[in-house]
């Protein structure tokens, strides 16, 4: 009895010595990283070289951030890039607030100071669109085969208009002058795709200069309700996973993980998350010149999608020689999407509101003076929580085993059949309605 005694007291006394040094490790490692946080929010911005930077947007229902931020960052990136360096393409469609007219007042002041641009205001909404609908096969569309969407107006039998395969085409038209002024001899150093976020101009020179400009690509970090970032759908680590968590240390692939709490540009396999940085060189390719896709139609078919915004990154020839980054020191807001809702709008357009309502995401992630983004129990949660995840969950390429056996069918199918973005698949359907 007295043997079972001291074991138990011994037990006890080991629990309490094991608990005291896991507790002093995740102090030690939570003080060094904030430290580390902390030094690099002081370091200041440095201007790189010159480059010349083609600027692409694709605003829709964006009548808001466009009023209360956008216009304004636009004019800043301009004057921080120089006029000469900077070209403009924005296309838009369909929006249902005042985007449009804010475009043509935007259009006017690239004019008045001599910015090269092209601004399209395209009238065609998707219900146009859905209207068209074709009674035959046709790229982008999928005959649905089974019944369950009657309330969305799409019957069993019907084409519908693939999500992702619109927003591609959209992605390319935008893209266009960039061809034309190559035919006329004119070429950019990098394309930069702006997304509805608040940045300023030293977070884009920021981005740029990610590792010296040598990149396949560079992202922003992304975020709408902080501490949770984004835009998970385009998001791979450097294995291809998705994040693990939305919160911060987000990856389950160590050297993605261990970038980020390093504070320095973490290597992933695709990103997107608000602003991206592209070298221009590989859309000039005279061959295959590089462009937005979706996953073909056949595999539309099978439930499966990928992200136009991450199979690029599959497509471009600089991902695999450069890498595809993400820099956790440029990190953006989105408006609160109740903004963007006029029967949830309590601010009777009152734009000092809407811009301090668009701001606060952004102010979250940017702490006044030089402090540290990640808190200190967001930082010691975080690395506790990211550890209990891994070893508690399979990996992605064991929970889509049934995608992975779809994906296998259809190459099986065709000779032809080949999609080398495979880290972007999803086993979903996104259709416009």
């Amino acid at each position: 009895m007295l043997a079972g005694y001291s074991r138990r007291i011994l037990r006890s006394r080991m629990l309490r010595v094991a608990t005291f040094i896991l507790a002093f490790w995740t102090l030690l490692e939570t003080f060094h990283i904030h430290r580390l946080l902390l030094e690099t929010a002081s370091t200041p911005v440095e201007r790189g070289k010159t480059e010349k930077v083609f600027i692409a947007s694709l605003p829709w229902n964006n009548e808001i951030i466009l009023r209360t931020h956008l216009v304004d960052q636009i004019r800043d990136v301009i004057h921080a890039l120089g006029i000469p360096n900077v070209y403009i393409s924005v296309y838009e469609n369909g929006s249902f607030d005042k985007t449009a007219e804010v475009l043509r007042e935007l259009h006017r002041e690239l004019e008045d100071l001599g910015v090269r641009n092209r601004v399209i205001l395209d009238e065609t909404s998707h219900e146009d669109i859905i209207k068209a609908r074709p009674t035959a096969p046709k790229e982008g569309w999928i005959k649905m085969e089974r019944s369950g969407f009657e309330l969305k107006g799409i019957r069993k039998g019907d084409y519908t208009l693939r999500r992702i395969y619109y927003l591609a085409q959209l992605r390319n038209r935008v893209l266009e002058p960039l061809t034309e002024l190559a035919e006329k001899g004119e070429t950019f150093d990098k394309i930069l795709f702006l997304n509805d976020v608040v940045f300023t101009s030293d977070d884009v020179l920021n981005l740029l200069q990610t590792r010296d400009g040598k990149y396949g690509a560079a992202c922003t970090l992304d975020f709408e309700s902080p501490p949770a970032f984004y835009d998970t759908f385009a998001l791979r680590d450097s294995s291809g996973d998705p994040a693990i968590m939305q919160t911060w240390p987000f990856f389950r692939s160590a050297a993605s993980r261990n970038a980020l709490i390093a504070n320095q540009p973490v290597p992933v396999q695709s990103c997107w998350n608000g602003i991206v940085a592209m070298p221009a060189a590989p859309f000039y390719d005279k061959a295959t010149p590089l462009r937005f896709r979706g996953v073909p139609d056949s595999l539309a078919h099978d439930h499966i999608e990928g992200s136009e915004c991450c199979l690029i990154h599959a497509d471009n020839r600089l991902s695999s020689s450069l890498g595809v980054w993400v820099n956790p020191n440029v990190r953006v807001g989105y408006c609160h999407p109740d903004l963007h809702k006029p029967e949830k709008n309590t601010f009777a357009h009152d734009w000092d509101i809407f811009k301090h309502a668009c701001q606060m995401a952004y102010d979250e992630v940017h702490p006044s003076g030089a402090g540290s983004w990640v808190s200190y129990f967001q930082i010691a949660r975080g690395l506790w929580e990211n550890r209990l995840r891994r070893w508690t969950s399979l990996g992605v390429s064991m929970q889509n085993w049934k995608l992975r056996r779809k994906l296998q069918a259809w190459e099986a199918e065709s000779e032809t059949h080949e999609e080398v973005g495979n880290v972007c698949l999803v086993d979903e359907m996104h259709i416009i309605s």
